[in-house]
């Protein structure tokens, strides 16, 4: 009796811990579905040239970029008017914002070496990927008020985006393995490919959060597979995070003084010519 009471206890926990972890991914937006890269460009991966030659390659997609971030913009500072009068999430916006978000996370997969093809111009996936964003059928019209919905919503991500950014900094240092990987293997470690892929997604979770496109906090859930490994590149990024701050704070600290010293000296001197 008393080992069958034992196993019905483990097989219930571990029903609730599988529960448990289905729930995480189902309120896990946006979803992003990619093939790993099979047989990686070893030239588009060769440490440093290969971020160039990319980064060279994609100036005339910065170029459109910044065009459709004037659009982005304008959508942006409208919504909030559609959703406070009309109760509901506009159109236009949704289609633009998605193409939008498609378009940023084809130059993201190229830039980090997770795809080899080219992004484009278009707004699609263009095939490399699958990108999922539920339209909202009844926004929250507090969160979604004009300037109040903003304000309340970023201060609400503020510990989100820093553990998107810590996620970022873990993604670059993936990314710097990755390269020698490539390079003498010819393959991208699965451990670290699905690494950036999360960091990608959490990171357009926070954009899709600010674009009023979800009333559900994101979910800082990723697969942890490979758990040594990712453990470390969060480990790595938390610190690259830490160390960005402090300098910011030396510099800031180090820039007053500066201007006060500037300040002393010009008034002595000011003072000097007055005698």
């Amino acid at each position: 009796m008393l080992s069958v009471f034992v196993l019905d206890k483990r097989t219930e926990l571990g029903y609730s811990v599988a529960m448990a972890e289905k729930k995480k991914e189902n309120n896990v937006y946006p979803e992003l579905v990619l093939k790993n890269n099979d047989n990686p460009n070893r030239l588009l991966a060769f440490p440093l040239l290969g971020i160039l030659i990319r980064t060279i390659l994609l100036f005339p997609v910065f170029v459109e970029g910044l065009f459709l971030a004037f659009g982005y913009l304008f959508f942006w500072i409208a919504v909030p008017f559609v959703i406070l009068f009309k109760g509901k999430y506009w159109d236009a916006a949704y289609d633009f914002f998605i193409g939008y978000f498609k378009f940023k996370t084809k130059i993201s997969l190229y830039i980090y070496g997770l795809t080899d093809k080219y992004p484009g111009f278009g707004l699609d996936d263009d095939g490399i990927f699958t990108l999922k964003v539920t339209k909202p059928t009844a926004p929250s019209k507090l969160l979604g008020f004009p300037l109040f919905g903003l304000i309340m919503r970023s201060v609400l991500l503020i510990p989100y985006s820093i553990f998107a950014s810590v996620l970022s900094y873990g993604a670059l240092v993936a990314v710097f393995v990755a390269w020698f990987a490539v390079l003498f293997t010819g393959k991208y470690p699965v451990s670290l490919y699905e690494f950036v892929k999360d960091s990608i997604r959490i990171d357009l979770a926070d954009e899709v959060y600010s674009s009023y496109l979800s009333d559900t906090y994101p979910s800082i859930y990723m697969s942890m597979k490979n758990k040594t490994v990712k453990t470390l590149l969060i480990i790595a990024g938390a610190l690259f995070f830490l160390f960005r701050i402090i300098t910011s704070v030396l510099n800031v600290g180090y820039d007053d003084q500066t201007a006060k010293n500037h300040n002393y000296n010009n008034q002595t001197e000011y003072n000097y010519r007055d005698k």
